[in-house]
């Protein structure tokens, strides 16, 4: 039996396709497609042009389920669908379309399955769990296999590029500006569980991990990096933007916009929740929603 999930972000849409062998599922297919739905927001509004954007991306994505003799399709969305004011609208547009329903996550389910997808691949006492989506970020403090915390800012690398980028990276005064909206939302999480480990998962995360081995030419950094490397890395990224951008551009073109502001996040929540080591997750929301959700496995 094969199962497909489609998870539909702020910056891309992405499908996964599990099939069942022996009794375990097994991840068969990805397949990522980078739509941006965040760019065609507009007075909280997802406007035509991204609902044509997401149709046709599910369209096509649905004729390759079909191709693959897919048995069921699981489809759910973050930040992208959940923060603006005519979802009802594009949920039905979607339905009369394709057929699709369309799960929407709550900040406290995006977070609670961003955890358990993270527990599959890692495995610490404690710690918290940092999520940097492209239109919201999820911080969640864990205790073995107990969310102690689960917390959220509305700001994500894609939405702070729109905001406030013209350009291709920022400028020394859309970085300030960056900054100042970033500390903002950050100081007002509660930071009375806090922990010097944190677990980082999805895109930005991973881009940081290999920008880093890199920049810093330590090859030996394989998951885990010190909060002075953050700070070092963020400093040479923003200090020279035409080599950063090079840099970037190599490693992963398709975050070249978003990445910086994207780091910003991390640097300042790192600073917040005072955490020394930063450890790259390759498992989140994806897998947690299959656990969860399809499987509904209730051991973690």
């Amino acid at each position: 039996m094969k199962k497909a999930i489609i998870d539909i972000g702020s910056h891309s849409i992405h499908l996964l396709i599990y099939h069942d062998k022996n009794k375990k599922d097994e991840k068969l297919m990805s397949k990522n497609k980078m739509v941006g739905l965040m760019n065609y927001i507009h007075d909280d509004k997802l406007n035509q042009e991204g609902q044509n954007a997401l149709i046709e991306t599910l369209r096509e994505f649905k004729k390759l389920i079909r191709r693959l003799d897919v048995d069921s399709a699981y489809y759910f969305a973050t930040a992208a669908l959940r923060n603006i004011s005519n979802r009802q609208e594009v949920l039905r547009r979607v339905t009369t379309s394709l057929g699709i329903h369309i799960e929407v996550l709550s900040h406290q389910e995006e977070g609670m399955l961003d955890f358990y997808g993270m527990r599959t691949s890692i495995h610490i006492p404690k710690g918290l769990m940092i999520d940097i989506g492209g239109g919201s970020s999820e911080i969640v403090h864990f205790q073995g296999n107990h969310i102690i915390q689960n917390q959220s800012i509305p700001l994500g690398a894609l939405s702070l590029y729109r905001d406030y980028v013209k350009g291709i990276t920022p400028t020394t005064k859309e970085l300030n500006q960056i900054y100042a909206e970033v500390k903002k939302q950050v100081q007002l999480l509660d930071t009375s569980h806090f922990s010097t480990h944190a677990i980082g998962i999805g895109g930005t995360m991973r881009t940081t991990l290999r920008v880093a081995q890199a920049i810093l030419k330590k090859n030996q950094i394989h998951d885990t990096m010190t909060k002075e490397e953050i700070d070092y890395l963020i400093r040479q990224l923003t200090q020279n933007t035409k080599k950063s951008a090079h840099t970037i551009l190599k490693i992963k073109p398709e975050r070249i916009h978003t990445f910086i502001p994207g780091l910003i996040i991390l640097k300042e929540m790192m600073t917040q929740f005072q955490i020394e080591h930063l450890t790259i997750s390759y498992t989140g929301l994806r897998e947690g929603y299959f656990i969860k959700r399809i499987q509904k496995n209730t051991d973690l």
